[in-house]
């Protein structure tokens, strides 16, 4: 059984077009990240999950119920984490958790204690007195503490720090190994959905393209510009990496596979000024609305030499990157 399954769904605000024939599949158990700029529809898509807002036209089943006409029961067993947390003010942490179980139907707050501590989070304040942290926080735990079956994050890095975004995700994996948890990842940054996901697609047009097994993917796509002025193109498109700009002094590339195999041509090529960083979401999403072919492995091996001098070190630049906010983000 699929965890989510979404057929033909197409979604307009007035004029604007945000999903258009949109279909998806999340299987059980697995963290399937959309990759989506900001305004792609990612808040949008949440919110019609949970039936916050209806679809001009689509099916979607949440393990196998009907999203909208059982969308109180699927509640029961879902949690959601969304971009911009509005959440009681004048309730601190604890009663917000109490209110959620009482919900569920729960009385054991073993949970909530233990999340709290283990997300540095107290019970001191308000929420309307919290950082944008410690309210994303309070999302994150409301979310986990009914024990859902699936988990929708709506660009969780927004307002959490690295140490604690891996934090998050490396308390997701342990659910999903020890109790099957399936999780719906929206994200605006490529990093982050690559590194978090086991599959993962993107979202541009109103449609997903580009379905990759994110497990095998061994390092985060690259963007290597070169300033040297004569150098071999085709032997950096032989292993697959994509041209983006041939200028004298001033070639780019975007590359999605093995590193050691791009880090050997560059050796073997001689190339001397270069700047090798993170790509970023658009990079990626330019090129499949340009038609220009992504290749996932090399088109030839290249051997790996013996000798092992290294080329010049390398540059890695990490991209981080309610109604209203559906409306503002479909208008993009």
């Amino acid at each position: 059984m699929s965890a989510i399954v979404v057929n033909e769904l197409t979604k307009k605000f007035r004029r604007n077009l945000v999903f258009n024939d949109f279909n998806l599949e999340v299987f059980d158990g697995e963290i399937f990240s959309i990759m989506g700029m900001e305004g792609a529809g990612k808040t949008t898509l949440a919110r019609i999950l949970f039936h916050f807002l209806k679809p001009n036209k689509g099916t979607i089943r949440i393990f196998d119920m009907d999203g909208q006409k059982e969308s109180k029961s699927v509640k029961e067993f879902t949690g959601y984490v969304p971009e911009e947390v509005w959440i009681y003010d004048n309730l601190k942490p604890m009663a917000i958790f109490n209110h959620t179980l009482a919900f569920h139907g729960l009385k054991n707050t073993d949970d909530i204690q233990s999340l709290m501590e283990y997300f540095e989070l107290d019970n001191r304040h308000k929420f309307a007195d919290l950082t944008d942290s410690e309210r994303k926080r309070v999302a994150i735990i409301n979310a986990l503490i009914a024990k859902p079956k699936l988990l929708v994050l709506d660009n969780p890095s927004k307002d959490l720090s690295r140490a604690m975004l891996d934090k998050l995700f490396t308390h997701i994996k342990r659910l999903q190994s020890s109790e099957g948890l399936s999780v719906l990842l929206l994200t605006d940054d490529l990093a982050i959905g690559q590194r978090y996901g086991d599959r993962g697609a993107y979202l541009s047009g109103g449609r997903l393209t580009g379905i990759e097994y994110l497990k095998d993917k061994k390092n985060n796509d690259k963007v290597l510009r070169i300033f040297d002025e004569l150098i071999d193109v085709g032997a950096f498109e032989e292993i697959g990496a994509t041209l983006l700009k041939d200028e004298s002094g001033d070639v780019e590339f975007f590359y999605d596979g093995y590193l050691p195999t791009l880090t050997t041509v560059l050796h073997q090529q001689k190339v001397k000024n270069y700047v090798l960083e993170d790509a970023i979401l658009e990079n990626k999403v330019e090129i499949f609305k340009s038609g220009r072919s992504l290749n996932e492995r090399p088109a030839k091996a290249v051997e790996i030499q013996e000798d092992h001098a290294s080329t010049e070190d390398t540059i890695v630049a990490y991209d981080n990157k309610a109604f209203e906010a559906e409306a503002s983000e479909a208008s993009a």
